[in-house]
């Protein structure tokens, strides 16, 4: 806030009983809209205020006229106009939107909307732009190529870790499948910059990046870039140990473990790129599995299942620790470089 404070053209109603100034604009608006609504203007407004006459008035109720404003901290302006908008509305125009497609243009106002009602406990404006938010992000998946603006991606990042857990799962999950249309050296920013880590999103990032072989990278910073390095090193690597595991262990048949390395040295596996284990892993599953019915040694030979059952566990460990492969590992790195 620099300037003098101006009113908003749109939410500087006549009738309205409080004032809001929120950087350098003023919004006139009413309480009893707002307090039925947000939890802390609802407290806010209930607090007592100091009033009288002549010689014992004290000061002016705060955000009784535009002289006395109540300064709103930390928003934005557009962001809060957002938020208003959506409070203001009637039911023709929410159906409206409900009814409207999903697009950058009407999602970004619902990621502000989130934002601020979750600041000031306003639970349904908060659950309504979620699931707008949640449309979207569905919609964008399965949508022809587009990439969303690295601030858009980076709110979004930040709006998510917000939320309650219930609400924070399910919209990370939405995020999580929308990644690939995402700017991810914005995602993967704002990640590090939360106060409690997101390796889940944090990790996805990184594989979608190698995903999309967009080396060297210059939108990432150079910590970043050594992340992905090693990342790539560390599941190549991953890849190698899995594909020679049968023939090191022994539980395993001759019979398995040359269905294994057919499988695993496949051209549908070898595809993939050396790194993405995960689609090696999907790829090669298959190949294993048609091999058992035809090639199985003897009916009550446990090699076969024991070695599914092996490769569906290290699936499920490479994805659950994916962040690992990249941040911890690169970490190990340096530890080992300083030596």
């Amino acid at each position: 806030m620099t300037g003098q404070p101006t009113p908003d053209k749109t939410y500087f109603f006549d009738d309205g009983s409080a004032v809001l100034r929120v950087e350098d604009t003023l919004f006139k608006v009413h309480r009893t809209r707002l307090a039925a609504a947000s939890k802390v203007f609802e407290d806010m407004f209930a607090l007592p205020q100091k009033v009288g006459d002549g010689k014992d008035c004290k000061e002016p109720i705060e955000g009784s006229s535009e002289k006395n404003p109540i300064v709103v901290a930390g928003d934005k302006e557009a962001a809060f106009r957002d938020f208003l908008r959506v409070l203001y509305w009637q039911v023709h125009e929410t159906m409206a939107f409900v009814r409207g497609p999903r697009t950058y243009a009407t999602s970004l106002p619902m990621l502000h909307v989130a934002r601020i009602a979750h600041k000031y406990q306003a639970v349904e404006l908060e659950k309504f732009a979620i699931s707008q938010l949640s449309e979207f992000l569905d919609a964008l998946a399965d949508s022809p190529a587009f990439m969303l603006p690295r601030a858009f991606c980076a709110e979004l990042v930040e709006v998510v870790h917000l939320l309650a857990k219930a609400d924070r799962d399910a919209l990370e999950a939405k995020v999580l499948k929308a990644l690939h249309k995402l700017d991810l050296a914005a995602v993967l920013c704002a990640c590090e910059a939360l106060p409690v880590a997101n390796q889940a999103l944090e990790g996805q990032a990184y594989w979608e990046a190698l995903r999309r072989h967009c080396a060297p990278w210059h939108n990432f910073t150079p910590a970043q870039q050594v992340r992905l390095l090693v990342g790539y090193h560390a599941l190549s690597q991953e890849w190698h140990s899995l594909a020679m595991a049968p023939a090191q262990m022994a539980w395993t048949c001759k019979t398995l473990q040359q269905a294994w390395a057919d499988a695993a040295f496949a051209p549908a596996v070898q595809a993939h790129a050396p790194d993405d284990l995960l689609g090696r892993i999907d790829t090669m599953r298959p190949l294993l599995v048609a091999a058992i019915e035809k090639d199985k040694c003897v009916p009550e030979c446990g090699s076969w299942k024991t070695a599914l059952d092996f490769l569906a566990a290290r699936r499920s460990f490479v994805a659950k620790r994916l962040h690992g492969f990249f941040v911890q590992a690169a970490a190990e790195t340096a530890i080992v470089k300083n030596l």
